[in-house]
């Protein structure tokens, strides 16, 4: 990764140097500063190389080392440099909504506000396609392998139902069949009521396991979820996990219950509501997409298989937003009586 470039700012060595011991000072310059910035994901190393250079911009930085397996950044420069701006990032005075007309002015100010251009944040739209592509792909793959023991079988008149993967006891269930389980990477019965659980065996035992094998790259799908993240610019709480993304409001009379919740299903493709006032389902209803859109999470608070997705996702949008920012400049360069 090559170091942002942000006006105003000197930087000597323009590669970020990826090591996770501190560099020989006499190899790479005198007199230097050593900073060391800590938690910092890899995701969120470029908002803070910006924020750094942001908030010192008469410091020489000559070099620039980061250590992805201890998430620190240290920065060689000629000067002592200040990183409050960076440990004070997150400071956002979060307000628990109370009332109905906490949540009526909540949704309105989301409507309203100003695009997100964080680095390391990414909106709940982009993380339900996440999570839906990944349902999706699961479901597909379970539907092809259910098809293919028909075949197998040759047994079209039967249907063949393959239970949710058990995680917890490695087992496979063929509904009605048998379950399967691996020992020593060998597929093997473990239970079964009918003798076409060997015939199972026999005649799919190589399609079977493999799609064992393809359903561990699904573990973490199934198990990892995030739960009452604080979002980057609301007062909404948010949950995420393989069926639905949800924001909501706790409840201040019963902390097991939500008094307002609007989930994404990812599995129906619609959405829920936990609500007992038509006021606030109307403010709404008809624009739970574009909510979704506006309101953003940190990367590093969403289930660890969605990251590098949605980071990759992330750098694609502001990359486009950057390109359409200079062609609007060129613009108005050209046509200076458009408005700003």
């Amino acid at each position: 990764m090559f170091v942002p470039i942000v006006p105003h700012t000197t930087v000597v060595n323009k590669t970020i140097v990826y090591s996770d011991t501190v560099l020989p000072l006499k190899d790479i310059g005198n007199n230097l500063k050593v900073t060391t910035v800590y938690d910092v994901s890899e995701y969120s190393l470029e908002r803070c190389l910006r924020i750094i250079f942001d908030s010192n911009p008469n410091v020489t930085f000559n070099t620039i080392q980061y250590s992805k397996n201890d998430k620190k950044v240290y920065f060689y420069t000629n000067a002592e440099i200040s990183i409050k701006e960076w440990e004070d990032r997150d400071i956002r005075f979060y307000k628990p909504i109370t009332s109905r007309a906490g949540i009526l002015e909540e949704v309105k100010s989301i409507l309203i506000q100003d695009k997100c251009m964080d680095s390391d944040c990414v909106s709940l739209y982009d993380v339900i396609s996440v999570v839906r592509s990944k349902h999706n792909d699961y479901s597909y793959y379970q539907r092809e392998f259910e098809n293919w023991l028909k075949v197998g079988m040759n047994e079209y008149s039967n249907s063949y139902s393959v239970n949710t993967f058990n995680y917890k006891n490695m087992e496979l269930e063929i509904v009605d069949y048998a379950i399967f389980v691996k020992v020593d990477q060998d597929l093997v019965i473990k239970q079964s009521e009918t003798y076409k659980a060997q015939d199972l065996l026999v005649k799919c035992g190589e399609e079977i396991s493999k799609y064992y094998d393809r359903c561990l790259e699904y573990r973490e799908f199934f198990e990892q979820s995030s739960k009452n993240i604080k979002s980057s610019n609301s007062n909404f709480l948010i949950d995420i996990d393989k069926d639905e993304v949800s924001i909501f409001v706790k409840s201040q009379e019963n902390r097991y219950m939500n008094d307002f919740e609007l989930s994404a299903d990812v599995r129906r493709n619609k959405y829920d509501y936990t609500c007992n006032s038509n006021a606030v389902i109307s403010a709404f209803r008809e624009k739970e997409a574009e909510i979704f859109k506006r309101i953003f999470i940190r990367i590093d608070d969403c289930p660890e298989w969605t990251k590098s997705d949605l980071y990759e996702i992330r750098q694609k949008q502001l990359s486009e937003e950057m390109k359409q920012q200079k062609r609007l400049a060129l613009k108005r360069k050209i046509f200076p009586f458009l408005k700003k």
